[in-house]
């Protein structure tokens, strides 16, 4: 969304509109994938999967590649959660989270959010 096709313009009625992409690949999910499991299982050995996949297909193919490739990593436990539930459990909990994965989007938004849970907005550190 952030890196994709971006349109603005003008629609049939005259209404102002805005189009942006996001898109992922199987290779690039894949390749995002495998890094969080292999951060998962240096750590407590379980992935927190944040997704939206009721309502994006992106997040459903994510899904699909993220379950291929937790395939090779049998000793993880992969937990998903919708990305607004997973902003409540956030608040609720945090401690629950250990190494989470997501889209760009979702990523930013969250890792702010777990910013000011600790008070350090900006200073969380992520792995890219």
């Amino acid at each position: 969304m952030y890196f994709g096709k971006k349109e603005t313009g003008i629609n049939a009625q005259g209404k102002r509109y805005v189009n942006e992409m996001l898109e992922y690949d199987e290779d690039q999910i894949a390749d995002i994938a495998k890094v969080a499991f292999e951060t998962s299982m240096k750590r407590k050995k379980v992935l927190h999967n944040i997704h939206k996949s009721n309502v994006l297909k992106s997040s459903v193919l994510w899904n699909e590649v993220l379950g291929e490739v937790g395939q090779d990593y049998p000793e993880v436990e992969v937990k998903h959660s919708l990305v607004d539930a997973a902003a409540t459990y956030m608040c609720l909990n945090p401690g629950q989270f250990d190494v989470m994965v997501m889209e760009n989007m979702f990523g930013d938004i969250l890792s702010d959010q777990a910013g000011g849970i600790l008070g350090s907005l900006g200073l969380m550190p992520s792995h890219a």
